[in-house]
């Protein structure tokens, strides 16, 4: 018998945890999981409304001093102020 930790992705749905791909063990056997949630990634409306949240803010910037907080004269300025 094999008793090499192998990882698996699953998802849980109505109360057990489904594989996502073929899963090698003898039926009936004992197993020990640990359970480690996946990362997922932002979903594109979400990163396009944080593109347009972040392009209004630089334009609100704009409007009240002349200046994005990255253009190159600030960046200048900070590097003759010793910033």
């Amino acid at each position: 018998m094999d008793f090499t930790p192998i990882t698996i992705d699953a998802v849980y749905s109505d109360g057990a945890l489904r594989p996502l791909g073929e899963v090698k063990l003898v039926e009936n056997q004992h197993v020990r999981l640990t359970i480690a949630p996946v990362p997922v990634p932002p979903s594109p409306d979400y990163v396009a409304e944080w593109l347009a949240r972040t392009a209004a803010h630089r334009q609100e910037m704009f409007a009240e001093s002349g200046y994005c907080y990255d253009s190159t004269e600030i960046i200048a300025a900070g590097r003759r102020c010793g910033g």
